[in-house]
Order: structure tokens, then C-alpha cells, then sequence
């Protein structure tokens, strides 16, 4: 059963939130979904990882979908890493738990385990990441990365360069939905934001090491918006034990919304299985 709420966090902002339920769970799965999309683009795989026994719950970003603010503006990355921690602990997950994070959701995750030694971080038993924002692609927007440390402090509102829709899948139909949902932002993206994202990888990159948990990292082999190298320094360097890379030949960066999304969804639900 699919549910909506609202949860208010500790700077009074307004998170749009879902939850997809159902009777005896064998776990919980909360999904972290990426840049300039929504949560309720996950309605497909909430109802797989539904079939596969688990509770699943997500929210939209600050400044993202049905939650307050407005146009992705991001004036500090870790405010998302602190709404990440309020989320969970508002779920207060009774069984076990694992997030699943796309794209700037996986960079928000990451930095979220190693920035915080609480509660939260303690009941996280693994992590499913797609197209982790760990690295992104030289070839998105080059002369903007360049500078985008300079506009994001002169010029904080800027508006740059968007996400080109074509490099989200090569799927036409996902293509086409992506450009017209109403929900997910089609303008250029503030310099403040891209600023502030450019420098969470960089900062992140620095600190891999500290990743201890499970997780299966998984990339698209053609995504040209977060470069698969990321995932693969993600598995070279963190210290989990229980580390598992995956990269998917000839798919671009929502591998989710693929031909192949079904053996996507499949991969993950059966790593999931494994570790309950």
C-alpha cells in the first residue's frame, strides 16, 4: 500500500515523503533518489523490491518534486546529508536496513556514513548504489566545471547548463518521460549547485577509505553524466569487506529505466536476499 506524509526538519523544511508497504517484510529499503528528479519516478521499483518481500520508503530532496524549495537550488550539500539522517530516523526501520541510492543520491549516502557515527548510520546493514555521482563526466559541461567554483561564489544564481535527457537512457519512451513529468527540473542548474556538487566529490573522493559497510556499487558502461570510474574507486578503495562491483555494458545512467531494467532490479533485490 502506497502511502504520502510530510516530515518537517530541524531547519523547518518540508520533505515530501512515500512509503510503499506491505504485510511481513522481511526488510526495509529506502531509496535515495538522484539530481533534479523525484521520488515517485520509483514507483516501478518500489513494486519489485515489493514482490521481493520489502517495505520501501523514499522522499523528495530539499528543493526537489513536492518538498520545499525551488529549481534544485543547493546552497550547502550537506544539508541533504542531514535530511538523509532525519529521514531514517523518522522511519525508526524495525527490520533490517539497506538504502538504495541513484546518482547524486549515492554521493549524498556516501557522505552521510562518513560524516555521521550515530544511530542512523548504525541500523544500515548495506547499501545498493546506481550511477554513483562519486566522479562526474569530463565530458558534461567541461568549460562549467572549470569555473563553476568561481560562479558558485560571485554568481550563486546563476543558471547553467541542464542535464541533457538523452544521456539518461536510450530507452526513446524514458526519454520522453523524463522531459515531460512535471516534477522533475528541466531548467539550468544554479551555479551554486553545481559548485556545491562538484566540490562533494572531491571531498569524498579523498575519503573512500572510510566505507566499511556492504554494498554493491553498480554503473551504466556508457553513462555520460556520472563517470563509472567513480564506482570503480568506490570499490578499489573502501574498506568494506563485503564489496561488489557491477558495471552494465552499453547502458547509460538510469540503468534502472533500461532495457535491462528488469535484470537490474533482479540483481539487486537477489543481493539484498543474501544479506537479510
Amino acid at each position: 500500500m502506497k502511502h504520502t506524509y510530510q516530515i518537517t526538519t530541524k531547519d523547518n523544511t518540508k520533505l515530501y515523503n512515500v512509503s510503499w508497504m506491505i504485510d511481513n517484510p522481511k526488510a526495509t529499503i529506502l531509496f535515495v533518489h538522484g539530481y533534479a528528479e523525484h521520488i515517485e519516478r520509483y514507483n516501478w521499483e518500489a513494486e519489485q523490491f515489493n514482490k521481493a518481500g520489502y517495505n520501501v520508503f523514499g522522499y523528495d530532496h530539499r528543493a526537489h518534486g513536492r518538498s520545499d524549495g525551488k529549481d534544485c537550488y543547493l546552497a550547502d550539500f550537506d544539508d541533504n546529508c542531514k535530511d538523509l539522517k532525519e529521514v531514517i530516523r523518522y522511519i525508526n526501520p524495525k527490520h533490517d536496513f539497506f538504502i538504495y541510492a541513484h546518482s547524486v543520491g549515492a554521493l549524498i549516502t556516501v557522505k552521510y556514513l562518513m560524516d555521521f557515527e550515530d544511530d542512523t548510520v548504525k541500523q544500515v546493514k548495506g547499501c545498493v548504489f546506481t550511477g554513483a555521482a562519486l566522479k562526474i563526466s569530463e565530458d558534461l559541461s567541461p568549460m562549467l566545471q572549470k569555473v563553476a567554483g568561481i560562479l558558485g561564489r560571485i554568481a550563486p544564481r546563476l543558471k547553467t547548463t541542464k542535464l541533457p535527457a538523452e544521456g539518461m537512457s536510450k530507452v526513446p519512451e524514458e526519454v520522453e518521460k523524463y522531459n515531460s513529468d512535471p516534477y522533475n527540473y528541466r531548467g539550468g542548474t544554479y551555479a551554486s549547485t553545481g559548485f556545491q556538487l562538484l566540490r562533494a566529490t572531491k571531498r569524498v573522493a579523498t575519503r573512500l577509505s572510510e566505507i566499511k559497510i556492504p554494498f554493491l556499487a553498480m554503473h551504466g558502461g556508457d553513462d555520460g553524466i556520472t563517470d563509472k570510474q567513480g564506482s570503480i574507486m568506490l570499490h578499489d578503495l573502501a574498506a568494506s569487506s563485503d564489496k561488489t562491483l557491477n558495471i552494465w555494458e552499453g547502458l547509460a545512467h538510469e540503468i534502472s529505466r533500461s532495457y535491462d531494467k528488469v535484470d537490474v532490479l533482479k540483481t539487486m533485490t537477489d543481493w539484498v536476499d543474501k544479506r537479510v
